[in-house]
């Protein structure tokens, strides 16, 4: 007796307990292509490791069978997004699965509608998710497991059980699949995990291998899934990274001995076009088509070949229900089970041989019946069959979806108002059901009759038209000018009695038309007034011209020989119009450009080689993969040792203000492979919201591409702790990785004491140090400290501050506040560390730093902008400072913008990759011991006068305000001590350690006045650092960017926002 299973995880760890060595799934590697088998063992170790990893992300779960929390998928069908899925599976969390042709509103509706908060997504599509996030704060992003979790040992926890009951989950939520949205919004469709397990009725042999081409968002595509884990049959899928050509399609499909193919009829096409194709497709067992209706000729031509085609129908919501007849592969029957839950209602007047297909309230559904009486009525129209009533064929959709021959559902209803807008058109009617692309049938108007308009007139007219409906459109649902058919004024149309077109009909009265456009479309034949290019170097040109137009490139430098279209955004409808266009402008001797041209050669280079001789006439010769694998690896296979490594940085403070520039520049180095980021959160996943709020916060956000995001691993972190407050396995990683920490996180609070800071920030830099102690690379990543400037104003001397540290046995060199104390301490933790073991460590004093140069974002808490406030609070700026050339009191400002500031930090902590700013005696492998420590003080060369250079200006940004003695300044900031009114008060205690008496009650004397804002010794940092000594002067640009910034977070009142 067979074994009962309750979910799909249920039926897997079954299988890999019973069947262990049994292939279930086949995917290809990632670099050579190679289909790898993977066992019911290897696939549950796989899914079990992907959990744990999901574990520690994602919020506990549930225990109420009413709330099982749905967690949205959005990429494509890879290896890690199948075994994503089965791990969530397995935690007992719901999938809501999300197409990846569905535009921001949709996406965010389906979000919102499920109640998810949680989105794993694939970094192609990080930006999308981003900008949803921007609208629901309280969305988790979260990146895809990755390889390296999937290959690890976990051998020891793989019995770790998640305490989930199989049969009590039978009637829980198991995912969520959504309508096309075709209509509107796109529905969720909620199916229950009693509902997913195939019971399929159809004998099958365990050898009957099925090769699927549909994405597991594609309600059957995931279909394809289960049945490969249900009945134990290996489900093979093709790299969800690579284009489908039906070269590479028939590769896999002889690769892997597949006997079943399930696609969409574009699919199919591209199959039967490659040499051998239907061949191929012959020898199959059965070939199952599903998501749009096929064309008849390409039916008709693989059936009369003798290919056993299965033609299937269904939706989202009623499930699979009608399968091809026996005798007609283009007649559809309904399965006998479904008899008496489906029936088809006549649509239109009683001679209409149309039908609407009607799910009745006894069909288990998928969702809920749209109709009061329980029913399911589906829009999708048939026709019966003269003479065999149980015989049905597919027409199209009641309520004018228009599905393209690879699945993709269109509304044409955007484009069609829009387009009816204009003047010169009395109908315009969307066309391209079964076809790759869309194209638009227009009767003129009175109108274009009386300006005597032609055919071309009338296109270019409605071009502003056209392009307000494509924009309402998704990128494969737009129509070019190109696609346009006019007919002439007069032209009846049929329409009902309320003068709406009736689409079916009018499609078929101009059907001669439309068959005339899609034959140009194919065999190139349409007009062009341009001359066809025939030399290498016109065809060249033409194919850089053509790109450059359908992509919106405008500038030549973006794109060279080699660029893959893709990668700048070409997708199937602008290979589509390229292919069209080359037919009109480049000779070809007769001959027909393949519909995959533009597939088979994405590159400028491989594009002209193709067509040059194409039109010399001679025999395009296809390269075989082993060749081209060959010539990539050719062209990456040469290395030079010790130019650019790739640096793997381990940052703290990456969401403070200068932390935030430091990563956003590491990310932004194609040196840089990954920063891992210390933060302070309860998970990675709320780890790496902070991290990207900063990034927002800082306007840097915009500026981050999905590769760069892809760098950057949020780790949860307690620094007080000797292991961090890490996993294990994060510490081998670590210690395998690491090429340098940038340690930039630190306390800031200058009224606190120096002990204040020692469990978090010295011991945490002493915990951080051993972390580089422990590394087992050859080369131990080197640490360097983000100290401040101002752990050196205890240095007595009148001398420029010096690069090194002050030796604190000699009772001197002590600061005044905790905070720059707790800083010096730890420069000596740093130097005592090199001294006793040999690492390479680095003390980066910064000095001030000022509001970036693109934003002027400043922190509000700051000393500096606090000061500043007291403009508007008290009405008074101090004027105070040691004494200048001419005699008045005036303070030094070396404010150094923060991007400068970070760009700086960068050159100095990763010097192998500044090597043309350092001098060769300073390049270091790092393989020998050094016993000396660096130090730099990092401030602006250039400082300002706060007298002469800033309270000009400040007054010119609009702050009204008296310029007072310290003291006087001091005795009205404490006048007020409401720090609403008067945020300045919060640092009252040191403004008087800055300007009257130290902590322990001792006056300041002029002397420590002067040391406060002494110079600083910068002659290594300048020497080694190529942004310090380039840094432009702070201008009155800058600090008028900085006040407006600050104007607006004060608001009117000059209060502090939260």
């Amino acid at each position: 007796m067979a074994t009962e299973f309750f979910t799909l995880d249920h039926c897997l760890r079954s299988r890999a307990a019973a069947t262990p060595e049994r292939h279930l799934l086949a995917y290809p590697e990632v670099v050579s292509g190679r289909y790898v088998d993977y066992s019911a063992k290897g696939l549950s170790l796989m899914v079990q490791k992907a959990a744990l990893h999901y574990r520690d992300i994602l919020p506990p779960r549930s225990q109420s069978e009413d709330d099982t929390p749905a967690i949205a998928l959005l990429g494509v069908s890879s290896l890690e997004y199948i075994v994503t899925f089965l791990a969530l599976q397995r935690l007992g969390f719901a999938t809501l699965f999300l197409s990846t042709r569905l535009a921001d509103n949709a996406l965010e509706h389906l979000l919102v509608a499920c109640d998810c908060g949680h989105v794993i997504g694939q970094s192609a599509f990080q930006p999308a998710i981003l900008r949803i996030a921007m609208r629901l704060p309280k969305l988790h992003v979260i990146p895809f497991v990755g390889a390296a979790t999937l290959q690890r040992d976990i051998s020891a926890v793989y019995d770790t059980a998640f305490n989930i009951d199989p049969q009590e989950q039978v009637g829980r939520l198991s995912h969520i699949i959504h309508s096309s949205g075709s209509t509107g919004l796109p529905k969720p469709v909620p199916v229950k995990h009693g509902n997913s397990i195939v019971r399929s009725g159809v004998q099958f042999e365990d050898t009957d291998f099925g090769f699927t081409c549909l994405p597991l968002f594609h309600n059957y595509g995931l279909f394809t899934l289960t049945f490969a884990i249900t009945s134990g049959i290996k489900g093979i899928f093709p790299s969800a990274h690579r284009p489908l050509t039906g070269a590479t399609l028939l590769k896999g499909l002889r690769e892997t001995k597949a006997k079943m193919l399930y696609c969409v009829p574009v699919t199919l096409k591209l199959i039967t076009e490659a040499e051998g194709g239907v061949e191929a497709l012959r020898g199959l067992k059965q070939v199952t088509l599903s998501g749009a209706s096929c064309p008849e000729d390409l039916g008709n031509l693989v059936v009369g070949a003798g290919v056993n085609l299965m033609n299937y129908y269904g939706s989202t919501e009623t499930g699979n229900i009608m399968r091809r007849s026996a005798d007609e592969w283009n007649w559809l029957q309904l399965f006998p089970v479904m008899a008496k839950t489906i029936t088809f209602e006549k649509s239109g007047d009683e001679n209409s041989d149309i039908y609407e297909c009607v799910a009745l309230p006894d069909h288990r559904l998928n969702g809920s019946p749209n109709r009061e009486d329980g029913c399911y009525a589906t829009k999708d129209i048939f026709r019966r069959h003269p003479t065999d009533p149980s015989k049905w064929k597919y027409i199209g959709r009641l309520d004018d979806t228009i599905v393209l021959s690879n699945g993709e559902k269109v509304n044409p209803v955007f484009i069609e108002d829009s387009v009816r807008l204009s003047p010169y058109v009395s109908e315009a009617v969307v066309f391209g059901a079964g076809r790759p692309s869309l194209g638009l049938l227009v009767i003129a108007s009175e109108q274009s009759v009386r300006e005597c308009l032609w055919e071309k007139d009338i296109v270019a007219c409605i071009s502003k038209e056209l392009e307000i409906g494509n924009k309402s459109s998704p990128a494969y649902a737009r129509i070019s000018l190109e696609a346009v058919i006019v007919k002439k004024y007069g032209t009846n149309w049929p329409k009902t009695d309320k003068s709406s077109v009736i689409r079916p009909v009018f499609i078929q009265k101009f059907a001669p038309d439309i068959a005339a456009y899609y034959e140009s479309l194919e065999q190139g034949t349409g007009e062009s007034t341009e001359p066809r290019a025939r030399s290498r170097e016109e065809i060249e040109n033409t194919i850089r011209e053509l790109v450059m137009e359908e992509l919106k490139i405008d500038d030549p430098a973006a794109i060279n020989g080699s660029t893959d279209f893709f990668s700048l955004g070409c997708d199937s409808l602008g290979a589509i119009n390229i292919r069209r266009y080359l037919t009109q402008r480049v000779e070809t001797r007769g001959e027909r450009l393949p519909n995959n041209v533009v597939f088979e050669h994405p590159t400028i280079d491989s594009m002209t080689e193709f067509l040059t001789r194409l039109c010399c006439g001679e025999q395009t010769v296809e390269k075989a993969p082993e060749q081209e694998l060959i010539a990539l690896l050719e062209k990456y296979r040469n290395f030079t040792p010790g130019i650019i490594p790739s640096e793997y940085i381990l940052l703290t403070g990456a969401t403070g203000s200068l932390g935030s520039h430091i990563l956003h520049q590491l990310v932004s180095l194609p040196a840089v492979a990954k920063v891992y980021c210390l933060v302070r959160a309860s998970t990675p996943a709320s780890g790496m919201e902070r991290i990207l709020a900063s990034q927002r916060h800082a306007c840097l956000l915009e500026y981050l591409k999905p590769s760069h995001l892809d760098k950057i691993t949020a780790l949860t972190c307690d620094l007080s702790r000797a292991d961090l407050g890490l996993e294990v396995a994060i510490h081998d990683e670590l210690n395998s990785n690491l090429t340098a920490v940038i340690h930039s996180a630190w306390f800031v609070n200058f009224n606190l004491d120096v002990h204040s800071f020692e469990e978090m920030q010295i011991k945490g830099t002493h915990n951080l140090l051993s972390l580089c102690l422990r590394s087992t690379r050859d080369e131990r990543p080197s640490f360097n400290f983000i100290s401040s400037i101002s752990s050196a104003f205890g240095f007595p001397s009148p001398d420029p501050i010096p690069e090194s540290l002050p030796p604190l046995q000699s009772g001197v060199g002590v600061p005044i506040m905790g905070y720059a104390r707790s800083k010096l301490v730890a420069e000596h933790v740093c130097e005592a560390c090199t001294r006793q073991t040999g690492l390479i460590t680095r003390v980066l004093r910064v000095g001030q730093i000022i509001g970036d140069l693109r934003s002027g974002i400043w922190s509000q808490f700051e000393a500096w902008p606090l000061t500043l406030q007291t403009a508007l609070s008290i009405g008074a700026l101090p004027i105070a400072g040691k004494v200048g050339e001419e005699g008045d009191a005036d303070e030094v400002c070396r404010w150094l913008p923060v991007d400068d500031a970070a760009h700086t930090v960068i050159e100095l902590s990763l010097p192998s990759l500044n090597a043309d700013t350092i001098p060769s005696s300073a390049l270091k492998n790092g393989t020998t011991p050094v016993k000396q420590i660096e130090v730099y003080n990092i401030q602006h060369p250039t400082p300002l006068l706060w007298k002469r250079d800033v309270i000009p200006v400040l007054r010119q940004a609009g702050l009204v305000f008296e310029g007072l003695p310290i003291e006087e300044w001091l005795q009205r900031v404490e006048s007020n001590d409401d720090p609403l009114t008067n945020p300045a008060i919060r640092l009252l205690d040191f403004f008087k350690a800055k300007y009257r008496n130290r902590r322990d009650g001792r006056p300041v004397t002029g002397d420590e006045l002067s040391i406060d804002w002494a110079e600083s010794d910068q002659h290594q940092a300048l020497a080694k650092s190529k942004a310090l000594r380039e840094v432009a002067p702070v201008d009155e640009k800058l600090i008028t960017r900085v006040v407006e910034y600050l104007m607006g977070v004060w608001g009117g009142e000059g209060r502090l926002k939260a």
